[in-house]
Formats: structure tokens, sequence, C-alpha cells
């Protein structure tokens, strides 16, 4: 019989997930700044690395949602810095999406 996740794990699972977050946001600030890009430049008014920037801040925020769902897997829901961790998460992730949809269905 499988043993129960321990509620032990929620807490730095949960801080994993934010730091994961802050950690994509401020790098992809960084990359859409173009701090690296080798000097070479971001192209017409920086949209080159500005693409680059988000797909950095969707794929981290991604990985840190799944970070934070699994810390609240693990303490059944009942704590609120797992809930902070996926709305910090989440909402770039869903800003992303819609994003990418508003564009789809534009060119479509």
């Amino acid at each position: 019989m499988p043993q129960p996740p321990s509620p032990f794990l929620a807490f730095p699972l949960a801080l994993a997930g934010i730091a994961i977050a802050a950690a994509a946001a401020i790098l992809a600030v960084l990359m859409a700044r173009g701090a690296f890009s080798g000097g070479s430049g971001c192209g017409d008014f920086g949209l080159g690395c500005l693409g680059q920037g988000i797909v950095l801040l969707g794929a981290g925020c991604a990985i840190g949602l799944i970070v934070s769902i699994a810390s609240l897997r693990t303490s059944s829901g009942h704590t609120w810095l797992g809930w902070l961790g996926v709305a910090i998460n989440g909402v770039p992730v869903m800003a992303i999406i819609v994003g990418a949809l508003v564009i789809a269905v534009r060119r479509g």
C-alpha cells in the first residue's frame, strides 16, 4: 500500500515554486534587455530578445507551477504559501497562453 506524501515537503516545495518564478522573471527581464545577446544586439527596437524573454518566462513559470502544485498535493491543499506559488506562476503562464491564442486568431 503506498504511503501518503509527507506534509513536511510542502513548505520547501512551495518556496521552491516561488523562487523559480522569481528567477524566471529576473532572467526574462535580463534576456529581454539583451544581457545574453553577446553584444550582437536585439534587432529593431529590441524585439528580437523580447520573444526569447517571453519564452524563458513561460518555461520557468510552467516549471514553477508544477512544483507549486506538487506542494499542494503533499499538504492536502492546506498551505497558503502553496496557493501563492500557484498564483505567482499561473498568472504569467495564463497571460502567455492568452497572448498566443490572440496572435493565432488574428493570423488565422
